[in-house]
């Protein structure tokens, strides 16, 4: 999910940069300006989107690999436990 959030971030982005450089030839004062003011607010509002989203995959991931490595314990202490009660098992 957060990784199609990624992708459509890159593709309206390159969308707005295209739209610049179509824009770059035309001198019409006010209307360029103000198309210009709205895309680099766009563009920032992406880069801050963009951040917000790679942290949110960087959590994910340490708490991913968090939970694998608590899963090995616990695969590792039921394991133990398991060969223990087998030894008890036999022994009685």
């Amino acid at each position: 999910v957060e990784t199609e959030r990624v992708k459509e971030i890159f593709e309206n982005q390159a969308r707005l940069r295209e739209n610049i450089r179509s824009m770059e030839n035309i001198r019409t004062g006010t209307q360029l300006e103000e198309y210009l003011n709205d895309t680099a607010r766009a563009l920032q509002n992406d880069e801050r989107m963009l951040k917000e989203t790679r942290q949110l995959i960087k959590g994910l991931e340490d708490s991913i690999t968090k939970m694998e490595r608590e899963a090995k314990q616990y695969v590792l202490q039921i394991s133990m436990t398991a060969k223990q009660l087998n030894k008890s098992y036999i022994q009685a």
